[in-house]
């Protein structure tokens, strides 16, 4: 079983027990790449290209730790990990939890209170959004929506309807939640809901093919903190760190890394955290980067 704090051995290696089976010494790779999946990794298709992978791979064999950040949640975010086939751990929902690539074991956790999700909950009610929210490995919402079921198939795993309202039905603090709505809404809302939750959540947008979301996690619970606990977790220094994202929930990431890259069809605020833009996603622009700059 995989220790959930596994230990430093020196500053040059790290013990992983790799699919809970034996033990190796991983070296410890003098850079490291962390990158979003949806819109930057990933093609508008929410697929990863065969491409992408082998890059990928041979980062890894030549020495580069490839770590993964996303809004999603642990088991939409799997598949990639595992094609991908990094030992080190994955960040999911915005950085609310870190987990353990070959267990999925989760080693980190930042709550949203139970008071702010229901508060969250009422509020977006108020504005008439479709919105679901996570507790352990699923998510739940009132009644099946379209957007209930385009979630689904975006990413790839089943939600719970439990009636509504959803105000009423959170009894325990959740991971995240995530509504999905217009743009027009979501530039409307996004100030509204910052500005009543300020010091209390951290509310951010993020966008997939077809969609745009407003996902709501702890204020302390971002990619970026993610990032940062990672570095430490790992060893590693964020000045070190090439960061790729597109949305606002890469913001503070990009900002946390040592040098960061937004593609090509990022958001205006990604591009104006990052240092540099790549090519889109669709020309697999993130891997294209590795390849002439990091290989």
């Amino acid at each position: 079983m995989v220790a959930s704090n596994p230990p430093l051995v020196n500053s040059c290696f790290l013990r992983y027990n790799l699919g809970g089976i034996q033990e190796e010494l991983i070296a410890l790779p003098p850079r490291w790449l962390i990158t979003d999946l949806d819109c930057t990794l990933l093609n508008s298709a929410s697929q990863l290209s065969d491409y992408a992978v082998g890059v990928l791979r041979r980062a890894q064999s030549a020495g580069l730790g490839v770590l993964l950040a996303s809004g999603r949640m642990i088991p939409s975010m799997w598949p990639h990990v595992r094609r991908i086939g990094s030992p080190l751990p994955f960040v999911a929902c915005n950085g609310a939890q870190i987990a353990q690539a070959g267990t999925q074991q989760v080693i980190y956790t930042d709550y949203v209170p139970t008071d702010a999700a229901r508060e969250a909950a009422l509020a977006l009610e108020e504005a008439g959004c479709y919105f679901h929210f996570y507790s352990g490995g699923a998510y739940y919402f009132a009644q099946p929506t379209p957007e209930s079921d385009a979630y689904r198939q975006t990413s790839g795993v089943q939600g719970y309807p439990i009636g509504g309202p959803l105000s009423r039905r959170i009894d325990a603090p959740v991971i995240k939640m995530l509504a999905v709505a217009q743009p027009p809404v979501v530039a409307r809302l996004l100030p509204l809901l910052r500005q009543r939750f300020a010091g209390r959540l951290y509310i951010t947008d993020s966008a997939v093919p077809h969609a745009r979301y407003i996902e709501i996690t702890h204020v302390t619970a971002t990619k970026g903190n993610a990032l940062l606990w990672l570095c430490d977790h790992l060893g590693a220094d964020p000045a070190d760190v090439v960061a790729f994202g597109d949305g606002g929930n890469d913001v503070t990431m990009l900002r946390a890394a040592g040098t960061s890259v937004a593609v090509a069809n990022a958001s205006p605020e990604a591009k104006t955290a990052a240092a540099h833009v790549c090519e889109t996603n669709d020309r697999d622009g993130v891997v294209r980067y590795i390849e002439k700059n990091l290989l």
